[in-house]
């Protein structure tokens, strides 16, 4: 059996020495490190740097994670997973690496968990649904814009180059209302995960101006209509 505090140990013998690894990496010395992670608002000395990278500390913080992660510009997961097989998630409880690091990031379950990700989405199943459908909803306004452009010169072109003219706007009258009801549809979608951030106490992500306009009104007036500047943001 492991001794009291032997895991959170050799945690921290980890971190230290993935700093110790990336410190080398951006040529910083103990005394730069130490320094910048002072100035990160995260009071470090040289000794305690030492001590972390040859795992003589037998704790490490969070926020002592998030500034190292920083300044050595990877990530905090880089820092707290070590490249092997094997993870020790608890002090009595190892498993794979690969679904060890799904977990931590939100992604996947941990070994022999139940991760219902439709029940609890976690904030970057929520992330990654977010920015999937913000794409479709401007997918499918810029396909609306385009149709619309298209009804407007069946209305004014000349009739060698369009044809039967009834046949046509009525094709593309039956067009648009299709590709805004699909719009609709992404928008709905979209406000539902902007909602479901709330409802967990999180913030959604910002949306291109345009958009943030449009969530304040309720939605857009008209799929595919030309704002004043012409464009989407």
């Amino acid at each position: 059996m492991a001794q009291q505090g032997e895991w959170a140990a050799g945690l921290a013998a980890t971190v230290g020495d993935r700093i110790k690894h990336y410190r080398g990496m951006r040529r910083l010395t103990a005394d730069q490190f130490a320094r910048r992670m002072s100035e990160s608002g995260v009071p470090l000395t040289r000794s305690v740097v030492a001590n972390l990278e040859s795992g003589r500390r037998p704790t490490v913080s969070l926020a002592e994670i998030i500034a190292a992660a920083a300044i050595l510009e990877v990530s905090p997961v880089g820092l707290i997973f070590g490249g092997s097989s094997e993870v020790d998630i608890l002090q009595e409880f190892t498993a794979p690496a690969d679904a060890t690091l799904g977990w931590f990031c939100g992604v996947g379950p941990l070994a022999g968990g139940d991760f219902r990700d439709g029940d609890d989405p976690t904030p970057v199943t929520l992330l990654h649904r977010h920015r999937r459908q913000l794409m479709d909803v401007r997918t499918f306004d810029a396909t609306a814009v385009n149709v619309r452009a298209r009804r407007r010169w069946a209305e004014t072109a000349p009739a060698d180059e369009v044809g039967d003219r009834v046949a046509l706007t009525a094709d593309l009258d039956r067009e648009i209302g299709r590709t805004s009801d699909l719009a609709q549809e992404a928008w709905t979608r979209l406000l539902d995960t902007r909602q479901a951030f709330r409802t967990r106490g999180w913030e959604p992500p910002a949306l291109p101006s345009y958009w943030a306009r449009c969530e304040e009104a309720g939605g857009p007036a008209m799929w595919g209509q030309f704002v004043v500047d012409g464009a989407r943001r």
